[in-house]
Formats: C-alpha cells, structure tokens, sequence
C-alpha cells in the first residue's frame, strides 16, 4: 500500500510540486528529494526493513533538509511520536491502514487515508 502512496506523490513531484522523501522503519533506508526516474530507487527502499518504528532519525533528516510549507508523514501509527521538525510549518499524519483508530498526535493534524 505504500508504494501506491509514493507513486502518487512521484506523480506530484514530476507535476511540479517539490518533495522531500524519507523511509524509515528503525532505520533509514532513503531520503532525498523525488526526481523523475527515482521511483524504482524509491519502491525498493520501501521494501526494506525489519519491522518496528522510530521516526527521530527520520526527523532529523526533515530538519536538515531545508524549510518545508507541509511534512506530511505516511504511517500506520504503531511508533513514539518525536517532536515535530521545526522547519515545516504544519504536520499531518497519515494514517494508512488503521480505518475507524482514533491516533492522537500532539501538534499535528492525523488524517486516516484509505488505500
């Protein structure tokens, strides 16, 4: 279902729209912007990992990687939520694949997104 998700936002990206990309699970397995032809480096980057999730890693990444209108944050919730990046102006998280779970995320507006 994620790589649904970040074909779509490829799609955006090729459209015009800037985006800053980084996968995670414990670890971070990609980050950079989304360019045309990254896709196939993107969707594999998706594919790994070994379970669990810390986004503090992710997060300081998102903060040194310029200032930012939107971070938009694609997850089931199961993780320690950090602090939201000081360089994005408004945080949401989406909710992917908890349809009806009430996640609550101090600062950030959560979104359920069906895929």
């Amino acid at each position: 279902r994620y790589v649904r998700l970040l074909s779509q936002s490829q799609t955006a990206a090729e459209s015009g729209v800037p985006i800053y990309l980084v996968v995670h699970d414990v670890n971070v397995h990609y980050k950079g912007w989304i360019a045309p032809g990254k896709s196939a480096t993107i969707a594999k980057a998706v594919g790994k990992g070994g379970g669990g999730t810390c986004a503090r890693q992710a997060y300081a990444l998102v903060e040194k990687a310029g200032r930012f209108d939107v971070m938009v944050h694609l997850t089931d919730g199961y993780l320690d939520w950090p602090t939201a990046p000081k360089n994005a102006k408004r945080w949401i998280v989406a909710l992917v694949g908890r349809e009806g779970a009430e996640v609550k995320v101090p600062g950030a507006r959560v979104i359920p997104v069906e895929v």
